[in-house]
């Protein structure tokens, strides 16, 4: 993007070596581990424990738009493990000798279990917490890589927790009160939407997770933002502040074929691939706060599963 092929080389060269010691290193067949090296050590360690976090960089990856780092099977599977080992829909069995942001018959997403054993002599003080910042952040990656109930099941329990009557909805505990890592549940508006910018390119695209036939969004980029919604005649993006210059509009396969309906640049044409469709606007199409680019469905959209 900047130009700086010298250092894209180095820093793809980085990429490459990191990705493969990460999955020859710490990989043991269903999620990824501490090192192997600290296997027996003394201290707060982890070990072969199943973290909730150890994919925390392709969480990051995900929420910045660059796709999976690592093989795409290994965070199948280790999220996968995360979910099975470590969601609990009750902590009536859980023992905890830190603190308790999740008691008797509340769920939670713990930070760390030892599914097979092996826990070090010194284990991680704080495994059996549930912190909503992590919670939030593995949701996310469950809807982005395609386990949508998990995810949405995973946020469920977490406010659960926080309904009012038992805890301030709008202070989720942590290091004390409105704890900073509770905002990755912002991460859940475009692991839903499927949103995605690239100020760059000029490029917006969204991939509706959930009520593909009827949905809408709140979506934001560097210079603006506005709300997004498409049902089954038609959709809608507008801009409620900034200005906002696009030349392409992404969605998926399963709306059917539209025309745009209000005044765009006479370049604007509609593409069509196994992907879904893409809408360009030539040299880029600007929209002013209260504007709105508006297409209308020949046809109905199909689910996520294909059927009409």
């Amino acid at each position: 993007a900047t130009g700086d092929s010298g250092s894209a080389s180095l820093y793809r060269q980085l990429y490459e070596r990191g990705r493969q010691w990460y999955a020859a290193h710490l990989w043991n067949g269903e999620y990824f581990i501490e090192d192997r090296g600290e296997k027996g050590k003394s201290g707060n360690s982890i070990g072969e424990g199943c973290l909730s976090d150890q994919l925390a960089g392709q969480f990051m990856a995900d929420a910045s738009g660059l796709g999976t780092v690592i093989d795409s099977d290994m965070v199948a599977r280790a999220l996968k493990s995360v979910y099975r080992y470590n969601f609990k829909s009750s902590m009536h069995d859980q023992e905890n000798t830190a603190r308790a942001f999740a008691l008797n018959d509340e769920g939670g997403l713990l930070n760390c279990t030892w599914p097979h054993g092996h826990q070090s002599d010194y284990p991680l003080y704080q495994a059996r917490e549930v912190w909503t910042g992590v919670e939030y952040a593995v949701a996310s990656s469950l809807i982005w890589h395609g386990m949508i109930d998990e995810g949405l099941g995973v946020v469920r329990t977490a406010r659960e927790r926080y309904r009012g009557y038992n805890r301030n909805p709008w202070s989720e505990v942590e290091t004390g009160r409105y704890s900073a890592r509770s905002m990755s549940g912002w991460a859940l508006l475009p692991a839903l939407s499927g949103f995605r910018y690239d100020g760059i390119k000029g490029s917006l695209a969204f991939s509706p997770r959930i009520n593909a036939g009827d949905f809408s969004t709140f979506w934001s980029s560097g210079t603006a933002w506005g709300v997004f919604s498409i049902n089954a005649s038609q959709l809608e993006l507008r801009v409620s502040y900034g200005t906002l210059m696009i030349r392409q509009l992404s969605l998926p396969g399963q709306y059917p074929f539209m025309q745009l309906v209000n005044s765009v640049p006479s370049g604007a044409r509609m593409e069509r691939d196994e992907e879904g469709i893409l809408l360009r606007f030539g040299k880029g199409l600007e929209l002013e706060a209260g504007a709105s680019l508006k297409a209308e469905f020949s046809g109905r959209p199909t689910d996520v599963n294909g059927t009409r």
